[in-house]
């Protein structure tokens, strides 16, 4: 059974490396959300809490394009975010 969700790419805004990660994913079609936290609170915002969901825990982080539901997350990639 495939894997669902969506990988959460926290990065610099300019990595070649996470890029290359990026295409491979799209390459096999896996969601990806790219953040640095650097665009935090001016171009990223937060909002988690804890929920009756199965995790225990839910919310969103959102750009001014888009928008992901923490519960959708498979899996973080983290690299040099500044």
């Amino acid at each position: 059974m495939p894997e669902s969700g969506t990988v959460l790419v926290i990065t610099g805004t300019f990595d070649p490396t996470a890029d290359l990660v990026i295409e491979e994913l799209n390459r096999r079609a896996v969601p990806v959300f790219r953040a640095d936290t650097a665009w935090f609170p001016s171009r990223l915002a937060l909002a988690a809490g804890l929920d009756g969901s199965p995790s225990g825990w839910g919310g969103a982080l959102a750009t001014e394009r888009r928008s992901l539901d923490l519960a959708a997350v498979r899996s973080v990639y983290y690299r040099r975010p500044t």
